[in-house]
């Protein structure tokens, strides 16, 4: 059993042995590239570019195109008729309760409460 226990751990020192000079086959100045030709003491001169690496803030934006449809909308109406005066606010603005959205004109209005006041 011990006899067997030698000779297997002879072998296994024999193939160490030989992968190790197998891998160191190649002469000291030599190396491979990566197209695998091997290169001598005189390296292939390569430009090289150095650059130092900084933290910078990364500002990321997603243009897409297509239509856009509001969260929330709203349907507005006036309670008389008349002519549009002056639209306050652009489209897609954010407005408040209480907040003026379209005058009229008020003079036809204000000739009719007139005319009424006056036949009483």
């Amino acid at each position: 059993m011990m006899d067997t226990m030698k000779r297997i751990a002879a072998a296994l020192l024999s193939l160490v042995v030989i992968v190790v000079l197998v891998g160191c086959d190649q002469s000291a100045g030599d190396q491979n590239t990566a197209d695998g030709q091997t290169v001598g003491a005189t390296e292939i001169p390569r430009n090289v570019r150095v650059l130092t690496v900084e933290r910078s803030d990364l500002e990321e934006f997603l243009e897409i195109s297509g239509p856009v449809k509001p969260v929330r909308g709203a349907d507005v109406s006036a309670e008389e008729g008349g002519r549009v005066e002056l639209v306050p606010h652009d489209r897609g603005d954010q407005v408040r309760k209480g907040d003026v959205l379209v005058e009229l004109d008020r003079r036809l209005l204000a000739a009719e409460i007139e005319a009424d006041l006056a036949s009483e």
